[in-house]
């Protein structure tokens, strides 16, 4: 969709699309935290038997965990 390494934004895995999930901010955390725009839908499959919640764009990503990492366990808050 256009989307860069700047834009913290996110696609949607079927347990954040609920409702008018599109454009909704979500805050991302691991040991820090990122707050994110779910712009997409992401049909996401289950990793290592966990669920994957959301893609998220490389720089919402890098404020996160190092790229190289992959995948990342996270919780998720929406207000």
């Amino acid at each position: 969709a256009g989307y860069g390494p700047d834009d913290l934004v996110a696609a949607a895995g079927p347990a954040l699309r609920i409702g008018h999930w599109r454009g909704r901010a979500v805050t991302v955390c691991a040991a820090t935290c990122v707050r994110v725009r779910l712009v997409d839908a992401c049909w996401c499959v289950e990793r290592g038997g966990r669920p994957t919640l959301l893609d998220l764009t490389s720089g919402a990503f890098a404020q996160l965990a190092p790229l190289g990492r992959g995948v990342l366990a996270v919780i998720w808050i929406v207000p």
